[in-house]
């Protein structure tokens, strides 16, 4: 995680898709700006909350398989929605 609230990869940050704010909203890999799609919170309990939805990162249904698209969804402290972010 960067000092920013971003979470990068591969050169690309952690997006919300169209700048939702919705739950159920996707979440991608996009390139790396400005917008509060890509801003994260870590939260004592383990989750990611994205301060322009007001909504954390989100395993559906706490899918782990590879190629599991991630999504926002209202904060609830489920596992689903726990992350290990190195810093």
């Amino acid at each position: 995680m960067m000092a920013s609230g971003t979470i990068r990869s591969l050169g690309k940050a952690l997006d919300i898709v169209g700048h939702g704010t919705a739950n159920l909203t996707k979440v991608q890999l996009w390139d790396c700006g400005t917008a509060g799609g890509q801003i994260w919170q870590p939260q004592l309990n383990g989750a990611l909350l994205n301060p322009q939805s007001g909504r954390c990162l989100d395993s559906p249904s706490g899918a782990t398989a590879d190629g599991t698209k991630l999504q926002i969804y209202d904060c609830n402290g489920l596992d689903p929605q726990k992350w290990n972010v190195p810093v």
